[in-house]
């Protein structure tokens, strides 16, 4: 017989387990080889979206593909193409309701959908892995199957690992976006585009000077409803002759 004190340290290790796969998602994005750590804050991002918009011009659509074009050529180009994988080792912190939580990961790409993640959590080791069609996470309580929901999670969270999946999809003419506007981020000019990413509208915001992309604004899913959620993408590096950022802050 399953007690009730069992029932809800089950659901307290399923709780973390879900968040570490929100972290790991975020943390996705952030760093490629044995990068400084960075942080995942709870923080509310600056940026923001406008809930009504028209429907975009063919010319914004054509400006928008292009800057993504630009961005892909800049971090590489025919070189992201070659790129089968990516093992990515990332450190840092998440700061939460006044508390900080120390994080490692260790994640593993395989291009275009597959990913693998192992998070260090004061929980104990969590895995998450995602096949391409489903995913699951390993606890030491056990495997969790993960809702459909968090699917496109997963999706967008290999796309924006350094844009490297991003870039691979404009290279081969596969990216719905489209130009928004532009603006001043951090005392840089960006040039906006909006991305129907596999999650819903994600504001991708390009360095008009590198043509990289630097942040991103979109909604992501949590075990407590969606949260707004801001990336900023810095200190690149070239890897493999493309160029990945090695620093990153994410706020929620």
């Amino acid at each position: 017989m399953i007690e009730k004190k069992d029932l809800a340290l089950r659901s307290v290790l399923h709780k973390a387990a879900m968040m570490a796969a929100v972290l790991a998602l975020g943390a996705s994005a952030l760093l490629f080889g044995r990068a400084n750590a960075d942080q995942a804050t709870g923080q509310t991002g600056a940026a923001t979206q406008s809930k009504t918009q028209a429907a975009p011009s063919a010319a914004d659509i054509k400006k928008g593909k292009e800057i993504i074009l630009e961005a892909a050529k800049a971090a590489g180009g025919d070189a992201l193409k070659s790129i089968k994988s990516a093992q990515i080792d990332t450190s840092g912190q998440a700061f939460a309701q006044g508390g900080a939580v120390d994080i490692k990961l260790e994640l593993t790409i395989e291009y275009p959908n597959r990913l693998h993640t192992e998070a260090q959590l004061p929980q104990g080791n969590i895995q998450q892995i995602f096949d391409g069609t489903i995913g699951w996470l390993v606890t030491s309580e056990g495997t969790i199957d993960l809702p459909e929901e968090y699917i496109p999670e997963f999706k967008r969270g290999i796309a924006l690992a350094g844009g490297w999946g991003l870039y691979r999809d404009a290279l081969n003419g596969k990216v719905d976006a489209h130009f928004v506007d532009e603006e001043q981020v951090d005392g840089k000019k960006v040039e906006i585009v909006e991305w129907a990413s596999p999650s819903g509208p994600a504001r991708l915001y390009f360095d008009a000077t590198s043509h990289l992309l630097t942040g991103a604004h979109f909604d992501a899913l949590t075990p407590d409803g969606p949260v707004q959620t801001d990336q900023r993408w810095s200190d690149f590096k070239a890897v493999s002759g493309c160029q990945y950022p090695y620093g990153t802050m994410v706020f929620h």
